[in-house]
């Protein structure tokens, strides 16, 4: 995630945006998705159904589309952590 995080768009990008946003939009070349897919992480969204919570192998259905339903928001991502003396 550290080595990938300088590449995220320009500058006005990496100050402006969201990882919640960047998430949310699904770029297939974005550096957040394919971090987040590769770590095995995990995206809570909540919506008028509650809260759940999708593996983001399963978020992420293709280019610009998600799981997300009519009414949902991504609310946080879950990282994993490295594993000790990574």
């Amino acid at each position: 995630m550290r080595e990938a995080l300088p590449f995220v768009g320009h500058f006005v990008t990496r100050n402006r945006g969201t990882v919640g946003g960047s998430i949310a939009h699904a770029d297939g070349a974005a550096e957040l998705p394919l971090c987040l897919v590769a770590l095995g992480g995990t995206v809570v969204v909540a919506g008028p159904a509650g809260r759940r919570e999708i593996p983001a192998e399963e978020f992420f259905v293709t280019h610009f589309t998600t799981a997300l339903t009519s009414g949902e928001l991504v609310v946080e991502t879950v990282w994993p952590l490295a594993a000790t003396g990574e």
